[in-house]
């Protein structure tokens, strides 16, 4: 019982860490978007960064999961 308890909560904690990640690099890179405001984008650039901004939240919520292992 206790063992998936724990499974569960550690499952928890990564979601909220990778949707906090998320949170985070979408605003950097919305930001960043915004300065550079390059003429004829019609969007385009805001929609590539939060591709990659998912990517990179994805990626950096699974290196810090794993690497926590006991």
């Amino acid at each position: 019982m206790s063992r998936n308890r724990a499974r569960n909560e550690r499952m928890l904690r990564m979601v909220v860490f990778f949707l906090g990640i998320v949170f985070i690099t979408i605003a950097a890179f919305y930001v960043l978007s915004m300065v550079m405001d390059p003429a004829g984008d019609q969007g385009l650039l805001v929609v590539i960064c939060m591709v990659i901004s998912l990517q990179i939240s994805f990626l950096t919520a699974y290196v810090i999961m794993n690497s926590k292992k006991t």
